[in-house]
């Protein structure tokens, strides 16, 4: 009812933009792959010249090239077969507009929009489960095509603290109401943190989110008393603890309390190599995202460059909100501007921490927070593997830590995430060699979902 009296309230400041069909099911049944490199997820190489069977859903053949027969051939010569790509940082339930342009999410074209871009398996850190595991259900029956979805729930944070702050200052107390409860949990107690951890367990929740960063400067911080709870209760019951975090000294925070995983990696300071060890010692992985920090920047410093997956699949009045003209309307609290300010400086120095991350042995996994922060939509996952070549790592590595890895970090035993015989078909069918020029990713010419061709509806 109060969410419902909140949207009455602002009915006349939400858009509902006008979103256009994606996509729809395409064909299933016995399905071969004829005379593609492989990229399998199980290495760093190519297989050249392989037919990639599929029937039940199910990846049955990886062989050499002949000229068996089957329902549908699909010609995958001087292309490259691989997984499908897996965003282990998401928001489905979100959207990435700005605060000028307050608009109602959508989380079916956000799911429509992922497999749009290539995108088969999600993982959820911050949104309303109850959306989540209805979608998730509809899904798995075969009710609607989408990608395989994993979720943490609301994410927990001290009271007041980040990202409650965030849409209070930002968005305004209206917006909080709306929204603030679905997306986070605030905690003022280690009791209380403990009792959000068990209610996610009890909801279906595979991981969960917890927030050590301050954002704005000087939002509420969590305990260390309330983060060892948080931690312990989801360890005794199995999840993985992922913290959103900010500076180097929140992720060794983080690796000192035993958090599984950093959401986000060091962005406003300085990774030493010193730290990065400590962090690999600590068998802590990280999520970098680096993309919608470089979108943030790029909408600060007018010069949004969205991807052409992005053009094509959200609507013009959306595209148009990231415009120069808008941009300089924008009123947003101080505290924003300093953080804001902070990231603009620090461009250069996050690229050198993945980096510095990466060769200390830090395991990396692909995120792009897609649709959670602002003009970060769901194909951005392609631009973050870009940034990371540009960073210095190789781009068998950046494709293996958003297939195979990111499907480890996910669930313990993953059926998808490789080309085997017996693993889920979610596979991407691509125009080029992404080992070569990691854009290739984007060139996309077939995506399967759990067997079945997904007909993209390009514009």
């Amino acid at each position: 009812m109060r969410l419902l009296l909140v949207l009455v309230l602002c009915s006349s400041c939400i858009r509902f933009p006008s979103y256009r069909a994606l996509i729809e099911p395409g064909a299933t049944g016995r399905i071969v792959f004829r005379d593609a490199a492989v990229f399998t997820g199980t290495s760093t190489e190519l297989l050249q010249h392989q037919d990639v069977w599929v029937e039940d859903g199910l990846i049955t053949k990886v062989v050499p090239t002949d000229t068996s027969p089957a329902e549908l051939v699909i010609d995958a010569k001087g292309k490259t077969l691989m997984p499908g790509l897996v965003d282990a940082h998401v928001h489905t339930t979100m959207n990435p507009l700005p605060p000028w342009y307050p608009a109602s999410p959508n989380p079916t074209h956000n799911l429509d929009a992922f497999l749009y871009a290539g995108i088969t398996t999600v993982n959820d850190l911050g949104g309303s489960w109850e959306d989540i595991v209805s979608l998730r259900q509809e899904i798995a029956e075969g009710k609607r095509l989408g990608p395989r979805i994993y979720f943490a729930g609301p994410i927990i944070t001290h009271a007041g603290g980040y990202p409650v702050s965030m849409i209070r200052q930002a968005y305004g107390m209206l917006a909080d109401l709306a929204i603030g409860t679905r997306l986070a949990t605030e905690i003022r107690t280690p009791e209380e943190g403990a009792l959000a951890v068990r209610k996610r367990f009890a909801a279906g929740a595979t991981m969960i989110k917890v927030v050590i960063a301050d954002i704005p400067r000087n939002a509420p911080r969590i305990t260390d008393a309330e983060l060892d709870a948080i931690v312990n209760q989801a360890h005794q019951l199995g999840l993985h603890v992922i913290a959103h975090i900010d500076t180097s000294e929140d992720a060794l925070i983080a690796a000192r309390h035993h958090v599984d995983a950093l959401a986000h990696g060091v962005e406003t300071t300085v990774l030493t190599p010193e730290q990065a060890a400590e962090l690999k010692a600590s068998g802590i992985v990280m999520v970098p995202t680096l993309v919608n920090y470089e979108r943030f920047c790029q909408i600060a410093q007018k010069r949004y460059r969205p991807l052409k997956l992005t053009i094509e699949s959200e609507p013009a009045e959306v595209m148009a909100q990231f415009g120069p003209s808008y941009v300089d309307g924008a009123i947003l609290p101080p505290g924003f501007f300093k953080w804001g300010d902070e990231l603009e400086a620090n461009v250069q120095v996050r690229s050198t921490n993945v980096r510095t991350a990466w060769e200390a042995g830090v395991p990396l996994i692909g995120g792009a927070d897609s649709m959670g922060s602002v003009g970060t939509f769901a194909g951005d996952l392609h631009h973050e593997l870009e940034m990371w070549v540009a960073a210095g790592i190789p781009p068998a590595e950046a494709l293996l830590s958003a297939t195979s890895r990111a499907a480890k970090f996910i669930t313990p035993r993953p059926s998808f995430g490789t080309i085997e015989v017996g693993k889920s078909a979610d596979l991407l069918l691509i125009d080029g060699d992404p080992l070569q020029d990691i854009s290739a990713t984007q060139k996309l010419v077939t995506v399967v979902a759990r067997g079945r061709i997904v007909q993209r509806l390009t514009q």
